[in-house]
This record gives C-alpha cells, sequence and structure tokens, in this order.
C-alpha cells in the first residue's frame, strides 16, 4: 500500500532584507534611457537551502497587465548555498513616458528546492515574492535636480502638502517640523503629483522644514530647508 505525502506551498510577499538568507545588492533599481543594461547580484546566504529564483518585470499598476518593455535576463535560475548570481535588466521596447520618469516593478520570486527527505514527509514549502521599483529615466531629463523645486504647505485641516512639479520621482525618508519628523515610513511622490501627511506637531513655530530624500544610489541626501507657507 502507497503511502500518501503532501506538499504545500505558501506565497509570501516580502522583501528578502526581511529574509536574512538572501541577499539583493539594492532595494531600488534606476535606469536611464542610455543605459545598455543595469546589473544586480542575488546572493544565497544559506548553508543548506537552495532555491529556484524567478524574476521578471511588470507595469507598476496591477490591473495593466501588458508585457512591460524590460526583460531580467536569465529570469530563471537554480541559486545554490552559498551562491552568488548576476542578473541583467534589459530594456526591450521604446517607452512613451519621454518628458518625465516613469516606474515599473521588478518582481523576484523565491522556491526552495526539494530534497530527498522532504519528498518522504508531508513538507510546509514558503515561496517568497519580493518587489522592488524600476526608476526609468529618458535622457532628455538626465540633469536631475530636484531639491530647489520642491515645496511644503499647510492647510485649514492640519494636513501638510509636499508638492512635487519636476518630472523626477522623488523618495523622501524624513520631514522634520519643529524637531518632530513627520514620517514613519519613506514615501514616493510621482513627477507633477503631491503627497499629503497628518501634522502631528501641536504649535508650529519654526516655519523651516528640514527633510532628506534618497537619491538613485540609495544614500540619503539632506535637502535644502524650506519655509512652510499656508494655503
Amino acid at each position: 500500500m502507497f503511502k500518501k505525502y503532501s506538499i504545500y506551498i505558501i506565497s509570501f510577499f516580502l522583501t528578502f532584507s526581511s529574509y536574512a538568507s538572501i541577499q539583493i545588492s539594492q532595494d531600488e533599481f534606476f535606469y536611464k534611457e542610455q543605459d545598455k543594461e543595469i546589473l544586480f547580484n542575488i546572493k544565497n546566504k544559506n548553508e543548506q537551502n537552495t532555491y529556484i529564483v524567478h524574476s521578471w518585470v511588470s507595469h507598476y499598476k496591477k490591473e495593466n497587465s501588458a508585457e512591460a518593455p524590460f526583460i531580467i535576463s536569465p529570469s530563471l535560475i537554480k541559486l545554490a548555498p552559498n551562491e552568488k548570481f548576476t542578473l541583467k535588466i534589459i530594456k526591450m521596447d521604446d517607452i512613451k513616458e519621454i518628458n518625465q520618469e516613469s516606474v515599473y516593478r521588478v518582481n523576484i520570486k523565491l522556491v526552495p528546492v526539494m530534497d530527498n527527505e522532504m519528498v518522504d514527509k508531508n513538507i510546509l514549502l514558503i515561496s517568497l515574492n519580493s518587489i522592488y521599483n524600476l526608476f526609468y529615466t529618458p535622457k532628455n531629463i538626465s540633469n536631475k535636480d530636484n531639491n530647489k523645486d520642491i515645496s511644503f504647505s499647510i492647510n485649514a485641516d492640519g494636513y501638510i502638502k509636499i508638492n512635487n512639479p519636476t518630472p523626477y520621482f522623488i523618495t523622501i525618508k524624513e520631514i522634520i517640523i519643529n524637531n518632530i519628523n513627520l514620517l514613519d515610513k519613506k514615501i514616493t511622490i510621482p513627477p507633477f503629483k503631491y503627497y499629503k501627511i497628518k501634522n502631528t506637531t501641536k504649535n508650529i513655530k519654526d516655519k523651516k522644514v528640514y527633510w532628506k530624500k534618497i537619491n538613485e544610489y540609495g544614500e540619503t541626501i539632506t535637502g535644502t530647508p524650506k519655509e512652510l507657507t499656508y494655503e
């Protein structure tokens, strides 16, 4: 009589930074129009487990099921214990947005490889899906200076509006007013858009806004202090 065994696979959406055995060389990707390709590394720091890694690029909005203009090569790899692999992101088609940056999703899915012992047992396998932003910059806006144009204002309802009048995505890490950081996580503001946050300071004595952004190299940069205006 044959024994019946079960293997269950559950998928989770996590960043690999929260999964210590897998290391990605960066947590955001920046592709300039003049680039032929960009490279990134993925490393399996686990000394026992092997993973199948499936990587692809999709449109930022989930409802857009059209094929993205980028590929990742190779799209499927087997990552052995302590092995590091270099992957390429390559633009395959023209991109319509030529006067502002656009954003896509880099998807990386890990599935653990079963060994012989796993085959003979009831096993719960966890596949990990991680998503990263891929920013694309057309060459005619390549001179990037988004410090001087960003502005901060406050309305009667107590919301602070961060206005981005530039053709670039701006990722802000800190917004400090009256020595209080109003952000508990980083925010990304699309080109020509604004973002609102609740003002948690009781009384605004200092109208100066001190802020920090994250540049394309993942570095934290202190922005030029701004005057908080009233709407």
